[in-house]
This record gives C-alpha cells, structure tokens and sequence, in this order.
C-alpha cells in the first residue's frame, strides 16, 4: 500500500524555483493592487462619477489580479497557497507604509 497524502502530492508537484515564483508573483500581484486602490482615493475627490469611477477601478483592479492568479497558480493548490501569501505580505507591507506615510504628513501639521 502506498502511504502518500494528498498534501505530499501536493507539494512534489512544485519545485522550489516555482514557489518562489508563485509567491513573488503574488508579492507583485498584491503590491500592483493595493497601488491601484491608493491611486484610485487618491483620484476620487477630482472625479465627477465617483461611483462608476470606483466601480470600474474596482472591475480592473480584480481582474487583473485574478488573471495574474490563474496564470501563475493554474490549477494547482500548493502555487495558489504560494501566491496568496505573497499577496497576504504584500498587505501588510502596503498597509505599514501608508500608515507611515500618514504619520509623517500628521507631524509635520
């Protein structure tokens, strides 16, 4: 009998180069997202139709991450895993730099 699990199959299809890939890819991925979602904020007070504005940045924004997903992850659990935690740091990591970037604006009031 052959005691493989399904996690062990899961994790042999991906060679190291790959998950560094999936997870830079995710890492991009997050980092290109979360760029866009300042650069539409920040746009919003200019704009006339702030909800379609938002609306279509929101519909290009997904879509190109879900693309870039699918590409990179395909149909297999363990790059998807990889990917998304890219995606997951590169949250923390936008989220930490805006946070300081409105702490310096704040004390320099």
């Amino acid at each position: 009998m052959n005691n493989i699990s399904a996690f062990d199959l899961m994790l042999s299809s991906v060679t190291p180069a790959m998950a560094v890939l999936c997870f830079v890819a995710g890492l991009l991925g997050g980092i290109l997202y979360f760029w866009g979602l300042w650069w539409s904020i920040e746009r919003l007070p200019k704009i006339r139709q702030k909800k379609s504005f938002l609306f279509y940045s929101f519909f290009v924004r997904i879509f190109l991450f879900l693309m870039l997903m699918l590409w990179v992850a395909g149909k297999n659990p363990a790059r998807l895993i990889l990917f998304f935690l890219g995606f997951i740091l590169s949250r923390i990591f936008m989220l930490r730099r805006q946070r300081k970037r409105f702490l310096d604006k704040e004390e320099k009031k």
